[in-house]
């Protein structure tokens, strides 16, 4: 584990356990968060913290019937690790959790990341008799997904890759369905609008695939392609509930205010930019935020150490990526060649 984990982790117990959004008492464990109103609260998505609150949930009433001599025994040690980042602002890492927390996080990741990923996998090998009729390349894709790409790392995280890959490439599988087996109806764009919107709760950057599904809906049924976005905003509420009662605001952002103290490089926070939508467009500082590109400017190194470098890097890990781009090529060819 580590900041990112911790921070959705914090969330889920803030909510559990404290019932609140607040990551006050959990705040020292993670250096991915935010302050704002002197209070501090996870940097991410909400969505992965609901979506595995019920497991937590269920695991702390099991744990309540344990034994006393067995919860004792291995309970959390106070031992821990300081690290000192940006303005001397201390964060640690516990030594040992106890038995209790250290399960927690495996259930809560094996029941989110883990799982999930395993279904996305599912999910290939069912798309993809759309364009291959061998079974044995139909199950090499799905395997290959699972277990030779970065899926598998973030699997074994909690963290919210995983589930918002999984929930908006189902959305896309059910309209993909629906059009090849000429069975369009209502209730097949209402979920898909459903999943879509979920995947967004759980990580905001997704809204980008909105204009692509919803492009793709409306070619499929312009009638239907309402109900979709019905169900797209259905499933956002939440999203936007969980950012009105930090802010009093649905369009701010826990990750519009990344606790300066850690995250120096970045510019001072600026409220004055409350609005994301001002004279009709959507302001640049709104975007700025949303997809850390202030960050980016701040270090113009962090794309080629996500690519390259060994902390991350994806070409690093997966060094056969290099080849899709020869395959692409020849892709390319084979197409035009056969209009």
């Amino acid at each position: 584990y580590g900041w990112n984990e911790e921070s959705h982790f914090a969330l889920l117990r803030s909510i559990t356990e404290e019932n609140r959004f607040e990551i006050d008492s959990f705040a020292n464990q993670t250096g991915d968060r935010a302050f704002y109103n002197n209070h501090y609260y996870s940097d991410k998505g909400p969505g992965l913290a609901f979506l595995a609150t019920p497991a937590y949930t269920l695991w702390r009433f099991v744990y309540n019937f344990f034994p006393g001599w067995f919860k004792e025994r291995y309970k959390q040690k106070e031992d821990f690790v300081t690290q000192i980042v940006g303005k001397e602002v201390p964060i640690i890492t516990l030594v040992d959790k106890g038995f209790f927390l250290f399960s927690a996080m495996i259930i809560v990741t094996v029941l989110t990341s883990g799982i999930f990923t395993a279904l996305t996998s599912i999910l290939i090998y069912r798309v993809s008799k759309f364009f291959f009729k061998e079974d044995y390349l139909r199950c090499l894709m799905a395997i290959t997904y699972g277990v030779g790409t970065l899926a598998f790392h973030y699997a074994l995280h909690f963290m919210n890759h995983a589930t918002s890959a999984f929930l908006s490439f189902l959305s896309f599988f059910i309209l993909f369905k629906s059009e090849k087996e000429k069975m369009i109806n209502w209730r097949k764009f209402f979920l898909a609008g459903i999943f879509l919107g979920t995947s967004i709760v759980v990580d905001r950057l997704l809204i980008v695939f909105v204009p692509f599904m919803l492009g793709y809906a409306f070619s499929l049924s312009k009638k239907d392609s309402l109900i979709f976005l019905y169900g797209l905003f259905l499933s956002t509420l939440p999203f936007f509930i969980y950012n009105y009662t930090i802010f009093s605001d649905p369009f701010l952002l826990p990750s519009f205010f990344i606790d300066r103290n850690i995250y120096t490089t970045l510019p001072p926070v600026r409220l004055e930019s409350r609005n994301i939508i001002q004279s009709s467009v959507i302001s640049i500082d709104f975007i700025q935020k949303l997809f850390h590109l202030e960050s980016l400017a701040a270090n113009t190194k962090i794309m080629g150490r996500m690519l390259a470098f060994p902390y991350r890097g994806l070409i690093f890990y997966s060094p056969v990526l290099l080849l899709s781009l020869l395959g692409l090529f020849f892709m390319l060819d084979e197409y035009e060649g056969k209009t």
